[in-house]
């Protein structure tokens, strides 16, 4: 059974919203405060490379396992923007031009080799996400490449439509936060995410934002990937806390840089054939975005 929260979708990070997140301005900041908009040129080409890199501690019924770490995923994108729409919203196209893993202590070659073929089928695949001026997504789709797994592309689309930091609508200045509230749903399993933004550094063409992110989740049975048949799961704690930064420059759709660290606890009760185990799961990750 995989848990409800894979490698790939953290690379991916981002997991789809049961509703239209909710932002909110909690700080206008100081003066001198302007509205933030992104108005990339048609045309305009990006290349960048997202990294991911994972620890996590199991332990099942009492015993625990050995911790494991997984070596650097990287996926390198190509895009393109297509077109500015006459109400601002900006059009672009992506693609995956790479994929690799890089080297990881501890981690030998055979896992490197099975980790690379399992990526390697999303080279190729390509997309077209449409954004608002203040990096809300509007439409995303996308075009699987032969052979592409159907999760690994699920997981793709999702984060390209929610691959730039939203900005609000009100002018704002150095010190100005604000928060997005969304009601999420990976794997069958809801929860909420609460991201909370601080705009630490404001240029003609940049912003500097610090990130802080919290994941909270009820109670409750849901039904991961690889849950045999008549097996039952029910999550008794999750909590996700994590904190970052992100540069992002007005003429560009993807982040100029941007990193983040997540520390995740969760455990689930699992039943099956008679039997009840507990499964507490400890995970902690690196994202990066950067230029290529």
């Amino acid at each position: 059974m995989t848990l409800p929260v894979t490698a790939l979708s953290i690379l991916l990070s981002s997991v789809p919203a049961l509703a239209e997140p909710s932002l909110a301005l909690v700080d206008p900041g100081a003066e001198p405060r302007r509205p933030l908009r992104f108005h990339p040129a048609p045309g305009t080409t990006e290349q960048v490379r997202m990294t991911m890199e994972m620890a996590s501690q199991m332990a099942m019924g009492g015993t625990t396992m050995p911790a494991m770490k997984i070596p650097p995923m990287i996926l390198d994108l190509d895009l393109e923007v297509l077109e500015i729409e006459a109400d601002g919203d900006i059009r672009y196209r992506f693609t995956i031009a790479d994929t690799g893993v890089g080297a990881g202590d501890d981690v030998g070659t055979d896992v490197v080799t099975a980790m690379s073929a399992a990526m390697q089928p999303l080279e190729g695949t390509s997309g077209e996400v449409t954004v608002s001026p203040t990096g809300v997504s509007r439409d995303a789709t996308l075009t699987p490449s032969a052979g592409a797994d159907p999760q690994m592309v699920a997981d793709m689309r999702k984060s390209m439509a929610n691959a730039s930091a939203p900005l609000p609508e009100e002018p704002v200045g150095v010190g100005a936060r604000w928060t997005l509230t969304s009601d999420m749903n990976e794997g069958g399993l809801q929860f909420q995410q609460v991201a909370s933004y601080e705009l630490v550094e404001l240029t003609d063409t940049t912003i500097t934002l610090r990130v802080d992110v919290q994941q909270s989740a009820e109670p409750q049975a849901f039904a991961p990937d690889g849950l045999p048949p008549g097996a039952t799961a029910v999550l008794s704690h999750m909590g996700s806390k994590g904190s970052g930064s992100t540069v992002l420059r007005f003429d560009r759709v993807m982040p100029t840089r941007s990193d983040m660290q997540m520390h995740t606890d969760m455990t689930v009760n699992l039943q099956a054939q008679g039997q009840s185990m507990d499964m507490q799961n400890s995970m902690d990750m690196t994202t990066t975005i950067a230029p290529r």
